[in-house]
């Protein structure tokens, strides 16, 4: 798993969640619900976050894929990308690693603005949820077809927000509870 959370991006207002965001999620894979271990989680936050080392990550997974990939980021976003530390990250870019990692089964989570404007840019299909939600995650994650998963925080057109009162963008917050209580 690769987690990315970013509030400083350039040219952009500061956001208070997305660090947390990516740590939070990050944890619920890694605990005593989640499928990963603590050494299977690249967490890049805040100056961390930057184009390089997100590669040097998105490498060492290409270099010994994994049969399943997670890639989690929250933070800015625009129709072309994510914004990270050092700049704009293309969703194609971002694409084109993770068919090149190619493992099995694979999931991206984009928590950001536009966050949807990356099926037009990596060419994916969108598909729906159905029969997932009524699987315990892990269940769902583990038997799952091959294939490339995206989850959407927001569609193309649309901003994602987040909240002091649930400290935590208001799509990763939906979701860690979806991911601790599910059955």
């Amino acid at each position: 798993m690769v987690a990315v959370g970013a509030n400083r991006t350039p040219r952009a207002s500061v956001l208070r969640y997305a660090e947390q965001d990516a740590s939070a999620i990050a944890q619920a894979f890694t605990s005593g619900l989640g499928p990963l271990g603590d050494s299977d989680v690249t967490l890049l936050l805040g100056r961390q976050a930057t184009s390089h080392r997100l590669n040097l990550a998105l490498g060492a997974l290409a270099n010994n894929p994994p049969e399943y990939v997670v890639i989690y980021f929250s933070g800015h976003g625009n129709t072309d990308g994510t914004g990270l530390a050092d700049g704009h990250y293309h969703f194609a870019t971002l694409a084109k690693w993770i068919a090149r990692i190619g493992a099995p089964y694979s999931i991206t989570i984009l928590d950001s603005c536009h966050a949807a404007a990356y099926a037009r840019h990596a060419r994916v299909g969108l598909g729906g949820l159905a029969g997932v939600l009524d699987l315990p995650w892990i269940t769902a994650l583990a038997s799952a077809t091959p294939g490339s998963r995206v989850i959407f925080s927001t569609a193309a057109d649309r901003l994602a927000s987040e909240s002091d009162d649930i400290r935590h963008g208001r799509f990763t917050h939906a979701l860690l509870r979806a991911l601790v209580n599910a059955p």
